[in-house]
């Protein structure tokens, strides 16, 4: 599993902060952990893990939501599990929610079988 943070020196792929004033619960940031592997063919599922951080970088409680910007190409349930819908290649951004704060986006790459076959049966 790879863990992204938002830290100074270290690039912050999925993780967000809100540049605003820190939350009654201290809410600052969103850390989202992914998989090595970010590719899938239609019906295959991975998922994607969030918390939120307070200003020290101790996870604090919160209600954190998912969504994709194309819900026909990929869907994502309230556990973070995201799963290919078509049989195309594409790519697809999904995201964490906290009230108002965003992760930045996870991009999912999307392989159509034909391409996946063809990649497999090569010797």
């Amino acid at each position: 599993m790879k863990r992204w943070i938002g830290m100074i020196g270290i690039v912050a792929i999925v993780a967000a902060c809100s540049g605003l004033p820190a939350s009654d619960n201290g809410v600052v940031a969103l850390v989202v952990t992914t998989p090595d592997s970010l590719n899938l063919t239609v019906g295959d599922s991975l998922t994607l893990r969030a918390h939120a951080e307070n200003l020290q970088g101790e996870t604090v409680p919160a209600e954190i939501e998912w969504r994709t910007s194309d819900p026909t190409l990929v869907s994502v349930d309230a556990a973070g599990v995201v799963t290919a819908l078509v049989d195309t290649a594409a790519s697809a951004h999904v995201q964490a929610t906290a009230g108002a704060l965003v992760s930045n986006i996870v991009i999912i790459t999307l392989r159509d079988t034909a391409t996946t076959a063809g990649l497999r049966a090569r010797p």
